[in-house]
């Protein structure tokens, strides 16, 4: 590949991968707040309901916020290994570094998070 080509791809993708991280940490929050509170549009929801959000919503925003970015990470390391241009490999790799980094804190604080939720819908449970 080129390395004006790698240098657009590489672009391309490190943008891409920030607005599909913003967007599932958004909708992932979003999430995470209805499950706290117990409410979503102004109706209350049910504690059994609360758990399944959690399970089976919640984290599967948090795992695709990490495997995104690993994902992201590799692809752009890979990419680093077919362009010559010693500032495009330094490009590939500050943006894989900031994917993994990512996804370090998609793991730290999707723990975090989900124990804190957890423990919400527990206190909720007991009445």
């Amino acid at each position: 590949m080129s390395d004006f080509t790698g240098l657009i791809a590489i672009s391309f993708l490190g943008v891409v991968g920030f607005f599909l991280n913003v967007h599932i940490a958004k909708t992932g929050n979003d999430l995470g707040t209805q499950i706290g509170t117990g409410r979503a549009g102004g109706h209350l929801i049910p504690t059994r309901h609360r758990w399944f959000m959690l399970y089976n919503m919640w984290v599967g925003y948090a795992v695709g916020g990490v495997a995104s970015g690993v994902f992201l990470a590799f692809a752009v390391v890979q990419m680093a290994a077919h362009v010559a241009n010693p500032n495009v490999k330094l490009l590939a790799y500050m943006a894989a570094f900031l994917a993994a980094l990512g996804s370090v804190m998609w793991l730290l604080q999707g723990f975090s998070s989900f124990l804190h939720y957890r423990s919400l819908v527990r206190e909720a449970e007991r009445g």
